[in-house]
């Protein structure tokens, strides 16, 4: 049909990456949705950003689907432990340190305003501890 054009995304990751797919959508105008489909049980974030990125300062995510453990670090050692639940946005500042775990099967959904560039990329690694 005319003004009609379906156009399948393939994931950004390995197909047979254990936590779930991911998925960039970027669009002309350099905005991007990042979409993440875990499975209950998955253990994913485990980094914090500078702030380089503008996406990343602050980040933001929002719940689209079940629920996720998330585990935050500031700086100074301070810790918290939040469940978010279908609905929930969280936003996060540059240097928390972040991990989360998927209590249920959720899609988590991260807008981005710039495309992702895994060579110049602002997510710094760290071992964080998660419990459910």
């Amino acid at each position: 049909m005319e003004g009609l054009y379906i156009h399948k995304i393939a994931p950004a990751n390995a197909a047979d990456d254990p936590k779930g797919n991911v998925w960039n959508w970027n669009q002309p105008n350099r905005f991007a949705l990042t979409v993440l489909d875990r499975k209950a049980g998955v253990k994913f974030g485990g980094h914090y950003h500078i702030g380089t990125d503008p996406s990343k300062n602050p980040e933001k995510i929002f719940v689209a689907k079940g629920k996720v453990l998330a585990v935050f670090q500031a700086h100074d050692g301070y810790r918290e432990e939040i469940v978010l639940e279908q609905g929930q946005e969280i936003v996060i500042a540059p240097h928390i340190r972040h991990v989360f775990l998927a209590l249920e099967d959720c899609i988590v959904l991260e807008f981005r305003i710039t495309w992702y560039d895994k060579d110049h990329s602002d997510t710094h690694p760290v071992e964080m501890e998660i419990r459910p």
